[in-house]
């Protein structure tokens, strides 16, 4: 119990200036009895203000990192979902891709053989005429805007049907889809399976496809940019584009051989984001030399004009 010396403290205590009872260390130097009761309570709400907000913190930081390893920043761009080839478990014949984040569905779950081969997968048709797909909407609702980008490439030891090639991807946006199927010379434009466009390309060399779709213009929705070129491929013009199921934005990505002859087509990854129509943006050093020729110009207009 305390003593009448206590009280006497404690009343000393009390007439010392507020400020003394912010420091950290007045909770462990004095007796809690000691404290006065509106010092007290300051110090536990000073106590749990930090401890809070460490804890906030901690949950954000959590979040963060489970987003990471679902969201990367690439080429300019951070992806909602994301595909890594090199990162792939391979699971029964006919069966989605495994150990992906996020996971993959079957779309065409027929047979196939898969494979990693130099931080690819691998897609092989198994039989003659029979195709296999898998498809990825993660991160996604049905939107008017849709960006996909991929590094493929194809393997010319295999055959290849003459009219949907190796494999290839398919990006579904506003309830709209285009094919972009892989030739040993070239990648083919197709919509709802017919011919668009085709365009010579060394695709047996890993080449970057960006697919960007924005609904809200009445030309060029659709646009194909390969490796990181700030020009298109390709635009679509008035092309509207087949309708699909009323489904989230996704990526299809597979072997579409419906002939008698397979397929083997490598991605390296496979990433995606409804957040916007994003084109590639001008290295930086494509931008400072632009910035450099322009500044001479200036200057030489300059010189001649004094001169006159």
């Amino acid at each position: 119990m305390p003593s009448v010396t206590h009280f006497w403290l404690a009343t000393c205590l009390r007439s010392l200036p507020f400020s003394i009872w912010r420091h950290p260390f007045a909770g462990p130097l004095f007796p809690s009895f000691l404290i006065p009761k509106k010092q007290k309570t300051q110090m536990k709400t000073q106590i749990k203000t930090p401890i809070i907000i460490l804890q906030l913190l901690i949950a954000i930081t959590s979040i963060s990192v489970l987003d990471a390893a679902v969201m990367v920043n690439r080429n300019g761009v951070t992806w909602e979902g994301t595909f890594e080839g090199d990162t792939v478990n391979i699971t029964t014949a006919g069966t989605p891709p495994a150990g992906t984040t996020p996971a993959f569905s079957a779309f065409d779950a027929n047979t196939n053989n898969r494979s990693l081969v130099g931080g690819s997968l691998q897609m092989v048709t198994t039989v003659a005429g029979q195709t296999q797909s898998f498809f990825n909407d993660f991160g996604m609702v049905q939107s008017s805007l849709m960006t996909a980008e991929w590094l493929a490439s194809v393997d010319t030891a295999q055959a290849f049907d003459a009219t949907t090639g190796f494999g290839g991807t398919i990006v579904v946006a506003d309830g709209r889809y285009l094919s972009f199927n892989l030739f040993s010379d070239k990648v083919m434009v197709q919509n709802g399976g017919s011919f668009v466009a085709e365009f010579f390309l060394d695709t047996t060399q890993e080449i970057t496809y960006r697919v960007t779709y924005d609904g809200s213009l009445a030309l060029d929705k659709w646009n194909l940019y390969t490796n990181g070129n700030v020009t298109p491929l390709w635009s679509s013009g008035a092309l509207l584009a087949s309708g699909f199921a009323l489904v989230p934005n996704r990526v299809i990505i597979g072997d579409y051989s419906s002939g008698a002859f397979y397929g083997a087509t490598n991605w390296n990854f496979v990433s995606w984001t409804d957040e916007g129509a994003y084109a590639p943006v001008p290295e930086p050093t494509y931008t400072l030399a632009l910035a450099v020729f322009g500044a001479m110009g200036l200057i030489l207009r300059r010189k001649r004009a004094s001169a006159i």
